[in-house]
């Protein structure tokens, strides 16, 4: 069987309608949708549903394509969202603003029917496994990018590059996210299995 997710209509500030496909069925989802995500295997869409703005962030849900339900996951969340290959668990970011008045984006993950677990300010979650045993982490400031993974509660920092040279364009995961290749200061490659520290593959 074949699924496809697509955006019908979209138009800037208002978004558009938010459509599943497949063998079987033709079903919108939903209207005034920003971005979605469909897991690896077709069984679940995340999406972010406005009103959306950078401030405020939008509300995002994720939705049972066999059922045909959506569960709201978040308010406050920002347009980059990522499920796990089976779409049991989700990474994404809630945006706020600090003391200063500027906008904040704190990266987040859950897992079906568990509290959200944040994972730092200026950090991004970029994969993670569908029980999100291990949790891909891109973090960055002003200076830096930097990739990380989260295992038992331990930061495993990969690698960095200045902001400059336009971070990290490449992470290439297995089927179930244990393994990834990455590219290591823009040129290195590197590969890393069950969030062990990663080891030069080739220049």
């Amino acid at each position: 069987q074949t699924q496809a997710a697509f955006l019908a209509g979209y138009t800037e500030g208002q978004g558009g309608a938010l459509v599943f496909a497949s063998n079987s069925q033709y079903v919108t989802i939903a209207k005034n949708v920003f971005s979605f995500y469909l897991s690896n295997d077709g069984s679940t869409i995340a999406y972010l549903a406005g009103p959306y703005d950078e401030f405020n962030g939008g509300t995002l849900f994720t939705y049972n394509c066999a059922t045909n339900k959506s569960v709201w996951i978040s308010d406050q969340a920002g347009l980059a969202m990522v499920l796990s290959p089976k779409g049991t668990s989700i990474g994404y970011f809630v945006t706020g603003t600090n003391a200063s008045g500027n906008v904040t984006f704190t990266g987040c993950y859950s897992t079906a029917g568990e509290e959200p677990k944040q994972v730092g300010e200026n950090s991004f979650v970029t994969a993670l496994t569908d029980d999100a045993d291990i949790v891909y982490i891109l973090q960055s400031d002003s200076t830096t990018y930097a990739v990380s993974a989260l295992h038992d509660g331990v930061y495993t920092q990969y690698s960095s590059c200045p902001a400059y040279a336009g971070g990290y364009t490449c992470f290439i995961f297995n089927r179930d996210g244990t393994e990834v290749i990455l590219n290591d200061d823009m040129s290195t490659y590197s590969y890393s299995q069950n969030a062990a520290p990663s080891r030069k593959i080739v220049d």
